[in-house]
């Protein structure tokens, strides 16, 4: 959302001080208390999770003009026909594009199969 208003800087330094935590936390997890990869996957969840909080203190604090107000959760079916229009092409993109990588994996692992069974 900051990237697609123009500030491109803030959410490198949440990126950076995220980073920088999830080193920490990795360290204390795994090296200091020895709770392996399940540490360091919590490690991860809470770096991401304050990085998040902070990124929407961050907005919430210096964008007034992009709050939601009371008046922005009335349903529109104008908006809502619009939107369902739009979701169901890709959607249905989305699924073609699927179906054809399905279709190329099974042709390729077919292909392994049957020469395995050559040997």
């Amino acid at each position: 959302m900051l990237r697609g208003i123009g500030n491109s800087v803030a959410p490198l330094i949440f990126l950076g001080v995220s980073v920088i935590l999830n080193i920490v936390l990795d360290l204390l997890f795994v090296a200091v208390l020895g709770s392996g990869i399940k540490g360091a996957a919590i490690a991860t969840a809470i770096a991401q999770t304050v990085s998040g909080i902070g990124v929407l203190i961050y907005f919430w604090s210096c964008y007034e003009a992009y709050r939601p107000k009371k008046e922005d959760f009335r349903w529109d079916m104008a908006n809502l026909k619009k939107i369902l229009s739009l979701s169901g092409f890709t959607c249905l993109q989305q699924s073609v594009m699927n179906f054809g990588i399905l279709m190329v994996q099974g042709i390729g692992n077919g292909s392994v199969s049957e020469s395995k069974r050559r040997f």
